[in-house]
C-alpha cells in the first residue's frame, strides 16, 4: 500500500480515522535521530502494515517524521505469528 507523507505523518502523531497505530519500538539510533518501526491497522480492510520513520533525537534536532521523505510512503503488509524464542540465561535465573 501506499500512502503520501502527510497520511504516513498523520498515522504516527495518531491524528487520523483511516488507521490505528497498534504500536512502536525503537530499532535504532544515531547521535541526530532515532528510528522507528511500528505496526498499524488500516480500518477500513482490518489490515496490518510495517510503518517506519525517524525523528530527531533531541529538542534541539527539529525532524519530524517523515518530513524529508520524498515520494509516496510503502507500507508492507504484516501478520502477526507466534514465535518461539531461545535465550542464553544464567541458571540461576531459571
Amino acid at each position: 500500500m501506499e500512502i503520501t507523507k502527510e497520511e504516513a505523518q498523520r498515522i504516527v502523531w495518531e491524528d487520523t480515522s483511516d488507521f490505528k497505530m497498534i504500536e512502536s519500538n525503537v530499532t535504532d539510533t544515531t547521535r541526530w535521530s532515532v528510528y522507528y518501526e511500528g505496526i498499524c491497522q488500516h480500518i477500513e480492510t482490518g489490515k496490518y502494515y510495517f510503518i517506519d520513520w525517524l525523528q530527531g533525537a533531541t529538542e534541539m534536532q527539529d525532524e519530524s517524521p517523515f518530513e524529508y521523505h520524498v515520494g509516496p510512503v510503502k507500507l508492507q503488509e504484516a501478520i502477526q505469528k507466534e514465535v518461539i524464542v531461545k535465550k542464553w540465561v544464567s541458571p540461576d535465573k531459571e
